[in-house]
């Protein structure tokens, strides 16, 4: 994933930018796989981010919305399958 390898190998220029540790260690319970951890990157950084990191985060965030509905979908298989065991 292109943006998170960015995010974390730049330095933070602006002081003002909160980084994705910065949300992490406030909100323990997020992590780098989770789709709100950008979605909050980028709200609290929205004036500080230019449109192609915006856009850049928008796909990152809609890819792991995607990559969470499919793992959803195979658990809801998975349980339905047990289900008609029984």
């Amino acid at each position: 994933m292109e943006i998170i390898d960015s995010i974390l190998a730049s330095p933070i220029e602006d002081p003002n930018k909160v980084s994705l540790d910065e949300i992490i260690s406030q909100v323990p319970t997020l992590d780098y796989d989770q789709p709100l951890l950008y979605h909050l990157y980028m709200t609290y950084n929205h004036n500080l981010l230019t449109d192609e990191e915006r856009e850049k985060l928008r796909a990152t965030i809609n890819h792991l919305k995607h990559n969470m509905s499919v793992i959803n979908q195979r658990n809801v298989s998975y349980m339905d399958r047990d289900k008609d065991l029984k």
